[in-house]
């Protein structure tokens, strides 16, 4: 692939869902919920839009879904055409899963999910996160919403 995210992001096997994600909240601005909780039927690559109106969140180690935290983060987004490209992709792989496992596949609905269809955990998503900034020599922030991460820094990564 030939995004920046993809050339930049070091991958592990299977965790396409997770740094599409990451694309999606450093790129548009969604919180770490929102992505988790981005449904398909929401998503307007056509249009370069998508419309933020679900979250993933936590009750614990549970997680259930709701509205977006803040009225003022409901609503549509514009996508730039890298964004739109990275989702799209990301939406082959995803449709390639759901024919491979046929009836085996979770029919969540949602844009990243875990490779059987099932929605990824955002404290799953986090610990990726922290995982990739730490291997890239960054000192870890807050994955809540996008931001800058700052170089360079020797602190070990932060526990989840």
């Amino acid at each position: 692939m030939d995004t920046a995210t993809d050339r930049t992001v070091p991958r592990r096997r299977g965790e396409r869902p997770a740094v599409s994600a990451f694309h999606l909240v450093a790129h548009v601005g969604v919180r770490r919920g929102e992505a988790c909780g981005q449904r398909r039927a929401d998503t307007y690559l056509d249009a370069a839009t998508l419309e933020v109106a679900n979250q993933i969140v936590q009750y614990g180690w549970e997680t259930g879904q709701s509205a977006p935290k803040t009225t003022s983060s409901e609503g549509l987004v514009t996508l730039d055409a890298n964004t739109v490209l990275v989702l799209r992709r990301h939406i082959a792989c995803q449709d390639a899963d759901k024919d491979r496992l046929g009836s085996a596949w979770v029919d969540s609905g949602l844009l990243f999910t875990q490779p059987d269809g099932s929605p990824l955990h955002p404290a799953d998503v986090t610990k990726r996160f922290y995982e990739i900034v730490w291997q890239a020599g960054c000192r870890p922030s807050a994955f809540t919403t996008s931001g800058t991460v700052p170089p360079h820094s020797p602190s070990p990564p932060v526990p989840i």
